[in-house]
């Protein structure tokens, strides 16, 4: 679910409780599996034009992510060179999207796992992105 309005963040805190947990920093390198809870990730500059993190929370924890501001090369008409894309849930979920441009855009998963794919081309050097990223439990 995209998120992208302050109304609607809003419209969401006011039926969540965030699960307070200790911001950690998650230097993954290219990929990891995260499981403590919130972090964030930064752009990874080394050789891989491919990484993939699968942030996973015990069910029924949902991810929350915030993509700050980045620009790729050829945002915002494509994504060719270098983009971001989300994935609700595990490797093979439907795609909330490649991005190769924020403005600050919140995101939330619809399950206890989403995940981040990260690609370039080899000849594209390495833009700096962050991602940060925290547990939500819905209130019934």
């Amino acid at each position: 679910m995209r998120l992208c309005t302050a109304f609607s963040w809003a419209l969401l805190f006011s039926t969540a409780t965030i699960v307070s947990a200790q911001w950690t920093e998650a230097d993954v390198d290219c990929g990891g599996h995260i499981t403590d809870g919130s972090g964030h990730i930064a752009a990874y500059a080394g050789e891989n034009t491919e990484c993939v993190w699968v942030i996973e929370n015990e069910p029924p924890v949902k991810v929350s992510l915030i993509l700050y501001y980045f620009k790729f090369e050829g945002a915002p008409h494509d994504c060719e060179k270098e983009y971001v894309e989300l994935l609700d849930g595990p490797l093979g979920s439907p795609s909330l999207g490649r991005i190769c441009e924020s403005y600050t855009e919140f995101y939330s998963s619809s399950s206890n796992i989403m995940t981040i794919k990260y690609s370039r081309v080899p000849s594209q050097p390495p833009t700096l992105f962050h991602i940060g990223y925290d547990r939500i439990t819905y209130r019934r």
